[in-house]
Parts: C-alpha cells; structure tokens; sequence
C-alpha cells in the first residue's frame, strides 16, 4: 500500500491491491463455515460479491449492498498478530464501471485516471467525504485489521467496502477497555414450574435469561476461541467438551478405560477423585483469564471475558 500520493505513473505500476467483485463466493469460500455462506436471507436487492484480494492472496469476502452503500457482512478468518495500519483508504473501482480494473484504488488516483467525480463514485459505494465531520461516529471495519497478521493483511481491510459508520462510545467501552454494555450483562432470573404443587417453591427451578445480543456474542466468541485453540494444539486428546464429535461421556469412558486396564492387567493402581460440581464459580478470575493470555488470545477479547464474569447483575421475575 502507498503511504504518499505518487505520480500516477508510479501509482499504475506498484498499487498491489485487489478486490475482485464477482457472481459468487467461490473463489474465496474459505472464508466460510463448512465452504458455505450464509443463504440469501441477508442478501439486499442490488448486491455486489467482494472476494477482498491483495498482494495476489485473498484476505477476506464481503456482501455489499450497492443501493444503500454498505457491507451486510465481512467473512474472515480470525488470525491476529504484528503488522501496521494503512494510513490510506481505498475504493473499488468495479462497482463503479465493471470494465474498470480490479484493483483497489483512492478516490483521488480514480478521479485523476478516469476523469470522474467524487459523486460518480459515491453512486455504488461509500466514500471518504460520508465520514467527515461527523459527530460520535466513525469508520468501522467489520473486518477489523487487528484480526490480521502482516501488513498486506492488515491493509487489505482499509476499503469502504468493509466498513459501517461505528458508535466512538461504544467502541471506546467495548472495544479498547473491553467493557460490555450493561443490558448485556444483566441476566433475568425466572422461576419456571417443573410440576407438582404450584404452591410448593421446591417445585419450581431458576431459568436465567440473557439477552440476544449476548448470546450472540458468547457463540461467536466461544466459536473463535475454540478455532484458534484447536489451530494451536491447545486442547490435548483428552480434553472432549466443545470439540466437534466428541463429548463428556466419551471422556468418562476413555477415563474409565484408563483406570480399569492396569487393574485388569494385574497390576496395582490408585485413583483419586475430585468432585468439580458447581466449582467454577469459585475460581479466581484472574486464574481464568491466564490460559487463554497464554495460547495468544488479545487484550480485547480477554477483556470481555473479565467483564462478563466480574459484571453479572441480576433481576428477578
């Protein structure tokens, strides 16, 4: 990426990026679940397919919507560490004429080679003068580039084919001190009558209702955090829960196997016991936090998972 305006003859020789608009997602279906993205439900009327290409190498897909100039998503694959952040923002030529090239561009090279306004470009897509001077609000990457490892990735993300108008106070809290709006955190507590005698509180048991967003967020936090630990190697054969075709009673067997073979062989063996049951809520969070640090998870993440355990108000129904 150019760090200063260059000659436009410089500029048509060493622009590296590419962001291929297509009719589908096929070229860069990596980025999905399974090879597949989501159906059509998302799909606005007049949508553009972004496989966001930079330095010869795919980095991410975009849904956009043309008509309202804005992505409806960013599929990537989470994949943080060091790199820099563009000082540049780019543009896609394709949305404004499909016989313009692939490659990603500013604003002001586009008006210089094709010899068009600032308002041609806006027509398909969102451009720099949408975000000036506005209050409380700022370009927001749905792809964030701190998800990114190594320049090229990183830049890649800094198009306005990525980005939504972002509240600066709620990535302030969220975002940089990893702190979660409140309604996210409060947990409504409401008894749900199991059977017998309305009358009898025993006969009644706790049901804890979060709200959407958090559950939301949870699944898409545990997805992320469960990928990047298995990537890693950071769950050993022996740990089941969370992991795709295993589970708790696999584990117990396996356990049990291990326990009654040296007896069965003979030979002598110990077992201790220890019963975890409703433990977790005793442990220090400090102590929760350190594994996850250690196998490489950021600082905004982690920030999150202390602010969910430390902040759980509640109310009663």
């Amino acid at each position: 990426m150019l760090w200063l305006l260059l000659l436009q003859v410089f500029a048509s020789c060493l622009w590296l990026g590419h962001s291929e608009v297509v009719t589908s997602f096929a070229s860069c279906s990596q980025f999905f679940h399974a090879g597949t993205p989501p159906n059509n439900v998302l799909e606005p009327q007049n949508p553009a397919w972004i496989c966001q290409r930079y330095s010869n190498a795919y980095h991410f897909a975009t849904l956009y919507n043309k008509d309202k100039r804005i992505p409806a998503y960013s599929a990537y694959i989470y994949q943080p560490g060091p790199g820099a952040r563009s000082k540049s923002w780019f543009v896609e030529p394709q949305l404004i004429n499909p016989t313009y090239p692939k490659n990603m561009d500013t604003e002001y090279s586009l008006q210089k080679k094709y010899k068009i306004t600032p308002q041609q470009i806006g027509q398909s897509q969102a451009i720099n003068q949408d975000y000036n001077n506005l209050k409380d609000l700022n370009r927001g990457h749905l792809s964030p580039s701190c998800h990114r490892n190594g320049n090229n990735s990183k830049w890649s993300t800094f198009t306005l084919t990525n980005i939504v108008p972002q509240n600066t106070a709620h990535l302030t809290r969220c975002w940089v001190i990893g702190d979660i709006p409140d309604a996210w955190s409060l947990a409504i507590v409401t008894p749900s009558h199991k059977k017998g005698c309305k009358a009898n509180l025993g006969n009644y048991r706790r049901v804890h209702l979060a709200s959407l967003p958090r559950k939301v967020m949870e699944q898409i936090v545990l997805s992320v955090i469960t990928w990047h630990i298995q990537d890693s190697e950071g769950i050993s054969p022996s740990q089941q829960r969370f992991r795709k075709g295993t589970s708790c009673l696999e584990n117990l067997i396996s356990f049990d196997d291990q326990m009654t073979s040296p007896v069965d062989e003979g030979r002598g063996c110990a077992n201790i016991c220890l019963d975890f049951n409703k433990s977790f809520g005793t442990v220090t969070h400090g102590i929760l936090m350190e594994k996850p640090s250690a196998y490489g998870l950021q600082r905004c993440s982690l920030g999150w998972d202390r602010n969910s355990l430390m902040s759980r108000p509640r109310e009663c129904w």
